[in-house]
């Protein structure tokens, strides 16, 4: 598969478990600007250990995202080609099977609704 940047999209996973409280909105101060990006690093990383087996192309980042009454906020996105087969599959499990709390670290593996990528 050929990978090109500028097709990436990117799914907003959120900055935390769905379930968990994390740090709001606007960030005030430096110290909960560096708490949120501690957040999200440490949510990535549980994403990361959750889905180990993503396709090439496809990863979990921390990136940044205008706030609607100025300033921003701090979150973790998948970027992924939704045009192609692969990711698209794997989106689809990643989606359904976002962790609600910390505590969920459950491993899933995304190659078994792709049997092709195990040949």
């Amino acid at each position: 598969m050929a990978f090109i940047i500028e097709e990436a999209e990117h799914y907003t996973c959120g900055p935390g478990p769905a379930n968990e409280e994390c740090v709001p909105a606007p960030y005030q101060t430096t110290a909960l600007r560096t708490e949120a990006i501690a957040e999200c690093k440490r949510y990535r990383d549980m994403l990361d250990a959750r889905f180990p087996l993503l396709p090439n192309g496809m990863w979990f980042t921390v990136q940044r995202q205008p706030y609607h009454n100025g300033g921003y906020y701090i979150e973790v996105v998948l970027r992924y080609v939704p045009d192609d087969t692969v990711h698209a599959a794997v989106f689809a499990v990643v989606e359904a099977n976002l962790p609600d709390t910390w505590e969920d670290t459950q491993t899933i593996d995304t190659h078994t609704v792709i049997p092709a990528l195990d040949a």
